[in-house]
């Protein structure tokens, strides 16, 4: 259930980084210059991302899961709700500061997720994101 649930936020954030990939300037970095292409690519990719984290979330609180693993359910969906909040904040930046100064006030990642995974006997790190993204728009 875990892996059905958290697979549309996984895509989305793939999707999210190799944005920011493709929208990163020739220099390696964001200047002014990129901002055409940080609003028409990545700022909506950070809002899918939100959205999708809410989803989760809400999926996450909504279903039953064995009591040695809620607490980590609890600190999941604290986590995903300040990373939710993260991801919109950055989609509604106004200019590429503005973008850089939301990212830089990035949450703190505990991989709670990786734990959540390995209480339930998953794998605890998918490293291939194109399997999170089969069968989502």
């Amino acid at each position: 259930m875990y892996l059905f649930i958290v697979k549309e936020s996984n895509c989305l954030q793939a999707r999210t980084n190799a944005a920011l990939d493709r929208t990163e300037g020739a220099n390696g970095y964001f200047d002014s210059s990129d901002w055409p292409a940080i609003q028409a690519e990545l700022l909506p990719r950070f809002r899918d991302a939100a959205e999708a984290k809410i989803r989760f979330y809400q999926a996450i609180i909504a279903t039953e899961w064995p009591a040695d693993v809620q607490a980590d359910m609890d600190a999941l969906v604290a986590e995903s709700t300040t990373e939710a909040a993260y991801f919109q904040r950055i989609s509604e930046s106004t200019s590429t500061d503005d973008m850089l100064l939301a990212m830089n006030n990035a949450p703190e990642n505990r991989n709670t997720a990786g734990v959540v995974r390995a209480k339930l006997g998953l794998e605890s790190n998918v490293v291939d994101d194109t399997d999170f993204c089969i069968g989502i728009p």
